[in-house]
């Protein structure tokens, strides 16, 4: 909120809620009670216990990708926001006596935490946490078994997430994908929903054998080709029956 008001982040387009409660019961309550907002909310992300000290107890920054059940292209993007966000590491010749080097993955869904109710809901949830764990859910997980550097980089990629997605447009013409993995960029390019989407290339290339078109707010139907007549038209069979016709029985033999 500060960098918000003091005019270094644009404020959002969407609202971004913070929940801090107890784990299950508090995502239960809210849900409960707050049943209307469901249906505004694109995505719900689960943080837990993500600041411990990697080295002392033996465990790793984990991105849990939110269920397939729930059509999304969260997991794709949160994981190349992963590999785009700086890393910690510092430069060779660094005086400093430490070199923090956050052991960040991602992982197939597994309902630890919070992440598995809203998924019911249609909202897709992943969960980012600290796994394995030496001390999880004990009295020795104190502060001194906590990494500042770990809470930063959960904390810059999860913000960066966060601002994005509540500036995702409510518009859906034209969109690029830019990444090194054609493979990635075409499962992600999957999931946008916009009319038209360039993998490494510009944002609009018209071709007059292409579906030009939009999704969402921004319109309807294609141009171009044969989708131009699709789209505004419909396949109606009409049958027509011009004299007395013989049918395989009589209503005698009914």
């Amino acid at each position: 909120m500060t960098l918000i008001n003091e005019g270094h982040v644009p404020r959002p387009r969407r609202s971004i809620r913070f929940l801090i409660n107890v784990e299950g019961h508090g995502t239960k309550h809210y849900i409960h009670n707050h049943r209307d907002w469901l249906d505004k909310t694109i995505v719900a992300i689960a943080l837990d216990s993500v600041g411990h000290d990697q080295r002392k107890l033996k465990s790793a920054l984990l991105f849990y990708h939110s269920p397939d059940s729930v059509p999304t292209f969260i997991n794709d993007y949160f994981v190349g926001l992963m590999d785009a966000a700086p890393k910690e590491t510092r430069w060779v010749f660094s005086t400093k006596n430490v070199i923090p080097l956050v052991n960040f993955t991602d992982l197939p869904y597994t309902p630890w935490s919070d992440n598995k109710y809203y998924p019911a809901f249609g909202i897709p949830s992943p969960l980012l946490m600290s796994w394995p764990d030496l001390y999880f859910h004990s009295d020795l997980l104190s502060a001194d078994n906590l990494d500042p550097d770990v809470f930063k980089r959960c904390g810059v990629t999860t913000a960066l997430a966060a601002l994005e997605l509540a500036n995702a447009t409510e518009m859906g013409l034209s969109s690029s994908v830019f990444s090194r993995d054609e493979g990635r960029a075409l499962s992600f390019a999957k999931k946008i929903e916009a009319g038209m989407t360039h993998i490494n290339d510009q944002p609009v290339n018209d071709s007059p054998f292409a579906p030009f078109g939009a999704m969402k707010n921004s319109g309807v139907g294609r141009f171009n080709g044969r989708w131009a007549i699709e789209a505004f038209t419909k396949t109606h069979w009409i049958s027509v029956q011009h004299g007395k016709r013989q049918f395989p029985f009589s209503a005698e033999d009914l």
